[in-house]
């Protein structure tokens, strides 16, 4: 199959740097505003009206949790967002304000029902299923579990919706790994933090194939992409050393931010250092679909509800003097 794209498109121009934009059934855009400042007052989950007014989903109270309060009903630092077929929003907040100490009762998945507009229930995540250090990274679901990245260890947090349980599987897991030897290059210059630092983000970003069988997944920067089989992952008796030896390496990639199914046989990758959306087609070969000087940093992104526009937040575009945004790209997908 290849992906045909149109135009690029400005959907929305925000204050905060957005790392998420997902899309409702109704067409509501969503974004995620992680807390990666010290004076964070902007809705951490927010739809975007008229191209740049924030306004918060949740009830009030989840923005307004500040140092020293209470955190297990408060939004401390959102991390990801997911919008399922079933228009459930998924929402991970990693607990960590500016990426540093977990806050207890921070850590949690959330789950927000888009067409009754209420939260349907929260997932602690606690120890042994997270760690002090844990860097919530990404997640999933299906209709059984619920699948989240700790990034810090390269682990993988699976939690069943029904009980609420959660067990980690692949914990620094070779196959798991970050490469310590990238270093990602944007915009002519190395990526790397104030202290000269590359960020080691082991296991990172995932996707759930359109026919449900195969969980891909990576590390922030690559160079691999792997997948594992989901009826392995949703077996309970299925320990780490067995589900690594099922591991599939499928091809090697640039650092990418985001990993999406367009169906059954292919993905979109948002190249956070290419400037480009990629397409990874049946046969495993890697093209781009969308190449763009005013992408920086492509992010995770999300399908229209007709899936046949993808939605991205440009999280990077302060490296290259703009402000933060969300574009979008038609595509036709054809033999």
């Amino acid at each position: 199959m290849k992906i045909e794209a149109g135009p690029l498109e400005l959907v929305a121009t925000v204050l905060p740097r957005v790392t998420n934009a997902c899309v409702a059934q109704d067409g509501t855009l969503i974004c995620g505003f992680p807390r990666w400042q010290d004076d964070f007052i902007h809705p951490a989950v927010a739809e975007i009206r008229n191209g740049s007014h924030a306004h918060s989903l949740l009830p009030a109270h989840w923005d307004q949790w500040r140092p020293g309060q209470p955190a297990d009903q408060a939004l401390v630092s959102v991390h990801a967002l997911h919008i399922d077929a079933h228009n459930q929003l998924w929402i991970l907040d990693d607990g960590c304000p500016k990426l540093g100490e977990t806050v207890p009762g921070g850590p949690k998945v959330i789950q927000f029902d888009l067409d009754e507009r209420r939260v349907v229930r929260i997932y602690p995540l606690a120890a042994p299923a997270t760690r002090s250090t844990s860097i919530l990274s990404h997640l999933r679901a299906d209709e059984k579990n619920i699948y989240v990245t700790d990034a810090g260890f390269g682990a993988l947090v699976i939690i069943d919706r029904d009980t609420g349980a959660a067990r980690r599987v692949l914990d620094g897991n070779p196959k798991t790994q970050a490469d310590p030897s990238i270093v990602p290059i944007i915009n002519g210059k190395p990526y790397k933090s104030a202290h000269g630092k590359v960020a080691t983000l082991h296991l990172s970003h995932l996707e759930i194939s359109g026919d449900g069988r195969w969980l891909y997944f990576c590390p922030l920067f690559g160079p691999k992409l792997q997948r594992l089989p989901m009826a392995s992952l949703r077996d309970p008796d299925k320990d780490s050393a067995a589900l690594a030896d099922e591991i599939e390496f499928i091809c090697n990639i640039p650092p990418v931010a985001g990993i999406h199914a367009v169906d059954e046989e292919s993905i979109l990758l948002c190249a956070a250092t290419d400037g480009a959306i990629l397409h990874l087609d049946a046969q495993r070969r890697l093209t781009p679909v969308v190449t763009d000087e005013r992408i920086c940093f492509p992010n995770e992104g999300g399908f229209s509800p007709d899936r046949r526009s993808f939605y991205f937040p440009n999280s990077g575009a302060h490296l290259i003097g703009r402000p933060f945004e969300v574009y979008r790209f038609r595509f036709d997908a054809r033999p």
